[in-house]
């Protein structure tokens, strides 16, 4: 916990975690069943912020890393330490979730062909990473290079991780942006932007689950206040009268323009210009920055110190693919709990929420016992 004080910042973390809070609440409503009404409002209102919190913080936490690339080298190089912090694990959870999915399913030979892949990658991680390996041999060195692209494509097809190629895709751009933006030194940050623009419109439809333009405008967000620490306010009664009316607007905002027929994840912006549904884009557009925001200044205005909560939040890309597992093999075997009773909807909900996220930290616990698990599925060393 020390080290974590010293490298870390709270608020950073407690916005992961509360976000990560929502995410696992969203998917416990997936345990329950009956005539519970309110189960979609609840869940649009949490979708309406709670990735876009992932990705301003995102934002945030790579844009020193991002904006740094001004050579092709340095653009490789990101970008390879991106694959190997976020694609590796994504790709091993994958084959992990594929695995026990057929097991659940009883497709025991597609399930065996996953867990061979993923002991074929955990081996190659082993024999890479290897000392006397790099020393001995020269290939080696090229192929860790090479390594990550080589996987990533498990990932990207079978998407049961769908978040992490969407965060590789969304760095890769960011990186590509600030490569290209270095050849124009006057009003770097603003072609940065434009650039970044341009990627984003034309890789949505080809995103997964999320679309890339979806999540622009908060990713851009998060690397401003980078950049302009002083762009939101301090905390004081200006900045609570602040984040209040955010929330107020976003709210509002939400409850007349964010309903399921007007979720845009995988929507291209041309095709929503040309059906008239560009406007309604920007509508939530709004609401998730407001509410952002407005979630922002209040946590960080709480985050004094370092706590364990801060410390689960450092774990959240770990965190999501262990307890969604979880809600997968739940699914397969049928809604446990049935309840007609709104409070006892939310209160088995709320029991589950914490028991996933125990359940998730115990298993995270296991995993950094060794480098090998650290690597793979933690993306760390």
């Amino acid at each position: 916990m020390a080290e974590f004080k010293s490298l870390r910042l709270a608020w950073v973390d407690n916005v992961k975690m509360f976000a990560m809070l929502c995410v696992i609440i969203g998917h416990s409503f997936a345990c329950i069943t009956g005539n519970f009404n309110g189960y979609d409002e609840i869940n649009l209102f949490i979708v309406a912020f709670n990735m876009s919190l992932f990705v301003f913080i995102s934002g945030f936490t790579s844009s020193k890393g991002v904006l740094n690339i001004s050579s092709l080298k340095e653009l490789m190089s990101y970008i390879n330490k991106i694959l190997w912090r976020v694609g590796v694990p994504a790709t091993g959870y994958s084959l992990l979730c594929m695995g026990v999915m057929y097991s659940v399913q009883n497709h025991y030979i597609k399930a065996t062909i996953s867990f061979v892949l993923l002991i074929f990658i955990l081996v190659s991680i082993l024999l890479l990473l290897n000392q006397n390996m790099q020393q001995r041999f020269s290939f080696a060195n090229k192929a860790i290079v090479i390594f990550p692209y080589i996987i990533l494509p498990v990932c990207l097809i079978n998407q049961s991780v769908w978040f992490f190629p969407f965060l590789i895709m969304m760095l890769v751009i960011a990186a590509i942006s600030s490569y290209l933006s270095s050849f124009f030194l006057k009003n770097r940050l603003i072609n940065f932007a434009i650039i970044m623009l341009i990627l984003s419109i034309i890789v949505s439809p080809v995103s997964p689950f999320y679309s890339t333009a979806e999540f622009y405008f908060v990713f851009l967000l998060g690397i401003l206040y980078k950049v302009y620490p002083k762009m939101l306010p301090r905390y004081n009664k200006c900045s609570i009268l602040l984040s209040l009316f955010l929330f107020i607007l976003g709210s509002f905002v939400f409850s007349k323009h964010c309903s399921i027929p007007n979720q845009f994840y995988l929507s291209n912006w041309w095709d929503l210009i040309s059906n008239g549904s560009f406007h309604i884009f920007l509508l939530r557009q709004l609401s998730s920055i407001s509410l952002v925001i407005a979630f922002l200044l209040l946590i960080k205005s709480m985050s004094k110190e370092y706590t364990k909560f801060s410390y689960y939040g450092s774990l959240t890309l770990a965190i999501y693919p262990i307890h969604g597992l979880i809600i997968s093999i739940f699914k397969c075997k049928g809604t446990p709990f049935f309840t007609d009773n709104i409070v006892l909807g939310l209160l088995i909900v709320s029991i589950i929420t914490m028991l996933l996220l125990l359940i998730s930290v115990s298993v995270i616990n296991l995993l950094q016992k060794t480098s090998l698990t650290r690597i793979a599925l933690l993306g760390t060393k």
